[in-house]
């Protein structure tokens, strides 16, 4: 189920320059569920970035992934995203 939604969501991708950007926001998704959604997307790709967001009744969460080769600090851009929303950040690089 995760391979088939992973693939329609890359092919949903927009490219921007050189980048594929996939993006979406999920509701009621855990965000162990999410992680290994965007990591399924990475497997294939090189020239991906990753932007989600989960809603729950409860908060909300947002990862950020991009393909190894890229030259993107995701922890960096979250934590300023996160200063926008007023919310924690941190994360790795990839």
């Amino acid at each position: 189920m995760l391979e088939y939604e992973a693939h329609a969501l890359f092919s949903e991708g927009r490219w921007h320059a050189d980048i594929r950007l996939v993006k979406k926001i999920f509701a009621d998704r855990t965000q162990n569920e999410i992680k290994l959604l965007a990591k399924k997307i990475l497997e294939t790709s090189t020239d991906t970035v990753i932007l989600f967001g989960i809603k729950t009744e409860r908060n909300a969460q947002l990862i950020f992934q991009c393909s190894k080769g890229l030259p993107f600090d995701m922890g960096k851009l979250i934590e300023t995203a996160c200063e926008f929303i007023n919310g924690r950040g941190g994360g790795q690089t990839h």
